[in-house]
């Protein structure tokens, strides 16, 4: 016996929530991207469009897109587990986003699909990438000393994550019944799978999972930065401010150890 749970919530209202889930990330999108914007150094864009042309900016996307977010490569390079776990959640949410748009367009009527779907496979692997990510994550952040000054903020996202993602096999166990459960405790189990999805989407903007975005998007500006640096065409103070903003958030955010910037080291061992 299988528990048809869009019986207890329609696939429309499903659907209707998304939509001003959407529109919410958009908003809060765009407020943090203002913020984000003050970082990069005037006329960047126009100088790498004139300087440049459209084939060398095409060439920066994609090599941060391939180097930097597919393959994951100088992400982090002060831990191979740090590496492991940080590669593991992305490439979790990669297997989730496809799972939940092969549902919207092969299974849009929101009925029971087998394990063998395709969409099935993926949200199963890719859930499962997310628990062994976030579990190596949270004991990195009980055990190591510099992890636990982190914000509070972030501490809720892999909170609210670890919860999104465990009660999504609860609720597949329930849906099949691999363990005896009443309908009553199936519905239950999904209704908090959808509101833990929902405070994940919506508090996406504000909390540690934005940098998924904001971190290759910035790394995109930079690589276009120092190509136009080492031409001439900007001057090095341009660069060292939008270093020194990087690493001010890094350092926020618990991402990285308080560090002397390397052009105020040269700096002083000019000096000396």
């Amino acid at each position: 016996m299988v528990v048809t749970l869009s019986n207890f919530l329609s696939w429309t209202l499903v659907e209707i929530g998304a939509v001003i889930s959407i529109i919410i990330i958009l908003v809060g999108v765009l407020i943090r991207y203002r913020e984000r914007v003050k970082w990069i150094p005037s006329n960047l864009l126009a100088d790498a469009r004139k300087h440049l042309g459209v084939s060398g900016v095409l060439r920066h996307l994609m090599g941060e897109l391939g180097s930097g977010v597919v393959l994951q490569k100088n992400v982090i390079t002060d831990s191979k587990v740090r590496w492991l776990t940080h590669a593991l959640i992305f490439w979790g949410f990669c297997a989730l986003i496809f799972s939940t748009t092969w549902v919207a367009l092969v299974h849009s009527e929101g009925q029971p699909r087998p394990l063998t779907d395709p969409g099935k496979i993926a949200g199963n692997v890719g859930g499962a990438m997310i628990i062994i990510g976030l579990i190596g994550m949270m004991i990195r952040n009980l055990t190591l000393q510099k992890y636990q000054g982190g914000r509070k903020g972030d501490l809720s996202f892999f909170i609210v994550l670890f919860l999104a993602t465990i009660t999504g096999f609860m609720t597949q166990s329930a849906r099949f019944e691999w363990i005896p459960t009443s309908e009553l405790m199936a519905y239950g189990v999904y209704a908090s799978h959808i509101v833990f999805i929902a405070l994940l989407l919506v508090t996406f903007p504000f909390t540690h999972f934005f940098h998924a975005v904001s971190t290759p998007t910035m790394r995109f500006f930079e690589r276009m930065h120092v190509d136009l640096l080492s031409k001439g065409v900007i001057k090095e103070v341009d660069y060292r401010q939008t270093t020194m903003s990087e690493q001010s958030t890094a350092v926020i955010e618990g991402q990285s150890d308080p560090v002397r910037p390397d052009w105020l080291k040269q700096k002083k061992e000019t000096k000396n």
